[in-house]
């Protein structure tokens, strides 16, 4: 009994060893694992483009142990500058830092510097007169648009620009592309003392207040030989005319030249402008009933309350659509042909044709 006991124990024990010895590397190893360090990964884009400036990274590199403080430096291209970070770090310190603790991703945006431009201004002679800027700023962003206006003081005449602008014309448009030096120069009028020969334009207009005129150079005595553009913009209810006087032209503006004292008047008459439109240009025509006054190739005068019958008339090959309204005419769009209108403002139509 004793013998067989002795031999059913011998494998046990021999089983509880090779445990042990099994056991004991794996404890081990677990052991290793749970120390491991963590990294993680910073990544940084450029908005709007790398062209505009990059950052530089301390410590260098994008992968990171976890609890790193890394500095971002944004650093600006010749010509831009940095405008704020987004993503896992928002606002506009520069530098900045973040904390390591996960994977991180960092916009960093730059934008086009504002270069911007100063106007300097002479007058010639001093106390000869004054120009008016409009806008008037301090400087101005490249690109704007800036107008430049010479008012002559008594016993003076505007004479011309000289510097980064010359000519004439008054007032003038300038574009700020650089800082301007910009001279206005008036001479002295006949009567002041040895002074200059002069030409006055008076400008009438015909009915008083049905319109207005515009000259440029502004004013109304000029030296000789300069040019002068007169426009002529009519009152509500008024169509410009012609020029009677010195200066014979239905055109509009007109330039003169003054080689003298000169009288002009500017004539208009009641009514309104039709503009049409046909298309295609080739679709057809439109006869009109009364005729009207022709303004050019797509404009007629009509006098106030005036009906007009237009009609749509289709050449070979095209056959009428319908009338598209525009500014004035009260009507998106209409099928009727012939079409009537009633002339109490300014408007405009369209007539459009299809293939057949």
């Amino acid at each position: 009994m004793n013998k067989k006991n002795k031999f059913l124990i011998s494998p046990l024990v021999c089983l509880s060893v090779i445990f042990l010895l099994c056991g004991c590397p794996q404890q081990k190893s677990s052991s290793t694992s749970s120390t491991q360090t963590k990294t993680y990964t910073l990544t940084v884009h450029i908005r709007p483009s790398t062209t505009y400036g990059r950052v530089l990274l301390d410590p260098q590199g994008n992968v990171y142990t976890e609890g790193t403080v890394v500095n971002l430096t944004a650093v600006a291209n010749s010509g831009y500058a940095f405008d704020r970070w987004e993503g896992d770090i928002t606002g506009k310190q520069n530098p900045t830092t973040i904390l390591m603790n996960s994977d991180k991703t960092v916009f960093a945006y730059f934008v086009v510097l504002s270069t911007s431009y100063k106007i300097f201004v002479n007058i010639e002679p001093e106390g000869s007169g004054e120009v008016g800027i409009s806008p008037a700023l301090n400087s101005y962003p490249e690109g704007t648009q800036v107008q430049l206006t010479a008012n002559a003081k008594q016993g003076y005449v505007f004479s011309g620009w000289s510097g980064d602008i010359t000519g004439t014309q008054n007032p003038i448009t300038i574009v700020m592309n650089s800082d301007k030096h910009i001279t206005a120069n008036f001479v002295e009028l006949t009567g002041g003392g040895g002074g200059t020969t002069t030409y006055k334009l008076i400008v009438n207009v015909s009915p008083e207040s049905a319109g207005e005129v515009s000259l440029n150079p502004v004013g109304g005595e000029y030296l000789p030989n300069t040019q002068v553009q007169l426009t002529a913009t009519p009152n509500s209810g008024y169509i410009f005319s012609n020029w009677s006087g010195d200066i014979e032209s239905s055109e509009n503006p007109i330039t003169i030249t003054m080689d003298s004292n000169k009288t002009i008047t500017a004539n208009f008459i009641s009514g309104y402008i039709l503009t049409y439109e046909i298309n295609p240009s080739e679709g057809g025509s439109i006869e009109f009933t009364p005729q009207g006054t022709v303004i050019s190739s797509n404009k007629r005068a009509f006098p106030p309350g005036t009906s007009v019958q237009l009609l749509a008339v289709p050449n070979s090959g095209f056959s009428f659509d319908k009338w598209i309204g525009g500014i004035g005419s009260g009507f998106e769009y209409s099928r009727s042909n012939p079409l009537t209108i009633i002339m109490n403002s300014d408007k405009s139509v369209a007539a459009t044709f299809v293939s057949k």
